[in-house]
């Protein structure tokens, strides 16, 4: 029997106090990650580019949270967006 194991990543992502969960990575290039969620996209900069620690981190007891910085975005996210201008 022959067997196919696909990994994808989903990740929840909170802007001035609102959380948006459920966004799933499409794609990743020198550290910029593609983000989707219900047709929006986002394409983010994380401040923690040790992908070993990401995966690593939890089990030695390190927070799964990581700063990211958009790059751009859905039209539709823009009232979201500014709120972390507001906050």
């Amino acid at each position: 029997m022959k067997a196919t194991v696909r990994t994808e990543r989903y990740y929840d992502i909170e802007i001035g106090g609102v959380m948006k969960e459920g966004w799933r990575e499409v794609s990743s290039w020198n550290g910029l990650q593609e983000l989707e969620r219900k047709g929006q996209k986002l394409i983010v900069a994380t401040e923690d580019h040790g992908l070993l620690f990401g995966i690593l981190g939890p089990a030695i007891g390190k927070s799964k949270e990581s700063a990211l910085k958009v790059v751009s975005a859905s039209p539709g996210l823009h009232e979201w967006l500014r709120s972390e201008v507001k906050a």
